[in-house]
């Protein structure tokens, strides 16, 4: 046999004892600690329910000392299934409170064939974009009234669909002083409610014959002022 040769089958030899001295996938696999996010499970029968500082169900006490906390979002939505006496099987994993209380979180649990696993809180929505009211005036006729909840008047709608809109205070009289068919005009700011309505937030309503009225007065002034102005200047002239 050659050199070549020797040389060949003593490289072989070398790759197939290192393949047999490395353990398998397999057994390596099996030595590898088990995950983390694996939830303990816990039984026992529920020998006291558990309450926060508002007095609203957060946990239970189970026979064998161990106990249970709830999320907040989730102990109320339980509170009906959860009973003392009744024997109960809990997955989850132990924690501490921040007043350093060791607890066992709770992630899912079953109560007789009840089988309840709690979901995550919902997280907040964004805040929308902010509302800009801008100056906003109107005329028209009035069609009828607004009325909050309680029932009391807190605006007005024309026959043109504006909706104005004030606090209830500010409403009072309103009815007696714009009654329906009353010709109003309206300043105040646009306003846009979260389900995209948009109203007059009113900052002043007046009659619309005490509009004119203004008006015709303001006219008034301009034409005495500017016969005023005439008469001055004919004096003027005289005394050159």
């Amino acid at each position: 046999m050659s050199h070549s040769l020797i040389w060949f089958a003593a490289v072989v030899a070398s790759i197939i004892g290192m393949q047999g001295a490395m353990p398998s996938a397999k057994a390596q696999s099996a030595k590898e600690p088990a995950s983390k996010s694996a939830l303990d499970e816990r039984s026992g029968k529920i020998e006291k329910l558990l309450r926060n500082d508002h007095r609203d169900v957060d946990g239970a006490m189970l026979d064998d000392g161990t106990r249970l906390h709830f999320p907040p979002h989730a102990a109320q939505q339980f509170a009906s299934i959860l009973e003392e006496g009744k024997r109960i099987v809990v997955y989850g994993q132990k924690e501490k409170t921040p007043r350093g209380e060791e607890v066992f979180e709770v992630k899912k649990f079953k109560v007789g064939d009840e089988a309840v696993e709690i979901a995550p809180p919902r997280k907040p929505k964004p805040p929308g974009p902010k509302n800009e009211e801008r100056e906003m005036t109107a005329d028209g006729e009035v069609k009828g009234y607004e009325k909050n909840p309680k029932g009391e008047i807190d605006g007005l709608v024309l026959t043109n669909g504006t909706v104005v809109k004030m606090p209830p205070h500010r409403a009072v009289g309103l009815k007696d002083n714009f009654p329906v068919g009353s010709q109003v005009h309206i300043e105040g700011r646009r306003h846009v409610t979260p389900a995209g309505d948009v109203h007059l937030h009113a900052d002043k309503i007046t009659a619309a014959d005490d509009r004119a009225d203004a008006v015709s007065d303001k006219a008034t002034m301009v034409e005495v002022l500017r016969e005023l102005r005439a008469i001055r200047a004919l004096l003027e002239e005289s005394r050159k």
